[in-house]
Parts: C-alpha cells; structure tokens; sequence
C-alpha cells in the first residue's frame, strides 16, 4: 500500500509545501537584493551622532581626568609636609626637617636639618604632571621654596609678620591649596572638592 494512502496525504500534498517554502525562500532573497540595507544617508547620520556624543563627553572626561590627577599630587604632598613635621617632632636627627620644593623641576624633596643645603636623608618626589606651584608665607630661593618645621615642637619657621604658609597646585582649570597655620596644622581644600 503506497504511503500517500495510509496518512491521507498525496505527492500532490508533498510537491505543494515544498514550493510555498521555496517560494518564501525566494522572496526573503529577493528582499536583500532590492536594496534593503542601510543607505549612506543611515550610516552618515550614525557617525554624525557618535561624534557629536564624543565631543560632549570627552572634555568632560579629560576634565575628569585632572582634577583627579590633581588631588593626587596635592594629596602626595599634604602627606610629605606631614611626614616631614613628624620627622622634626621625633627628632630622630636632633634637628629640624623641611621640604624644599623646585617648582623648574617638578619635584620636592623631604630633608632633616635646618636647610636643604645642610640637610641630610633626603628623599626626593617627583611631580606626576606638570602643575603650577605658587607659595605664599615663606622665603623663596633662587630656585626652589623651603618650608621647615622646628625640632620638637613641629612648628612651621615662618618669617617675620607671617601667620601662615599657602601651596597653590594649579592644573588646568583646576586648583588645589594646601595651607600650614602658626600653629602647625596642615589642611588641604580645592576649588572643586
């Protein structure tokens, strides 16, 4: 008994499925063919979008990028001016310590004694970045700013009629000050903190 019998089915019920699939096969083909795809004028105004997001979020990235930088480097130095007044309160050289800083070289250096020039177990720091660096309060050098904290006592050595020292760290748009007052206490505060 042939199959079409049994199931009710013909080669006539076979030859028809097989050609409506082909058919839709054909047609979904003949759909990519007549142009469906992105057109030029698409892929222009998808490159246009991507452009004008990046120009809106990378200055604001980059922007980003040094006020952390920034806060970074003041954060390094508040820590060092720290460390060197702990290094004249412990007197471990019986002398004062200090940070002499050479703003043409981008770096500091934590000193014991009561110079630079007559300091001993210097460590020196460079900068990350390229920062401009104004001082206000102390006696400036030829070509660096010292800041010296007294043995004992961890006191700033201010000069005559001076109640306090003033570090301006400015990168950019963006600035940081870090102040040491009469009575030692350092603090650092940013223009956008």
């Amino acid at each position: 008994m042939p199959y079409g019998l049994i199931t009710g089915f013909t080669t006539h019920h076979f030859e028809r499925n097989k050609c409506q699939k082909t058919r839709a096969f054909s047609i979904e083909k003949n759909k990519f063919q007549n142009g469906a795809g992105f057109t030029l004028i698409e892929l222009m105004i998808v490159v246009a979008l991507i452009v004008l997001v990046s120009a809106f979020t990378l200055p604001v990235g980059f922007n980003f990028y040094q006020t952390s930088t920034l806060k970074d480097q003041a954060r390094n130095l508040e820590n060092s001016l720290r460390q060197a007044q702990a290094m004249a309160i412990t007197g471990r050289g019986e002398s004062s310590a200090g940070i002499a800083i050479f703003p043409e070289k981008e770096q500091y250096v934590i000193f014991e004694g009561e110079s630079y020039q007559k300091g001993r177990n210097d460590i020196t720091v460079p900068f990350a970045v390229s920062l401009s660096i104004s001082v206000s309060g102390v006696d400036e050098g030829e070509d660096k700013i010292e800041i010296i904290f007294q043995k004992s006592t961890g006191l700033p050595i201010l000069p005559e009629g001076e109640t306090s020292i003033t570090i301006n760290l400015t990168l950019g748009t963006n600035s940081q000050v870090i102040t040491i007052n009469s009575q030692g206490k350092i603090e650092r505060y940013g223009s956008k903190e």
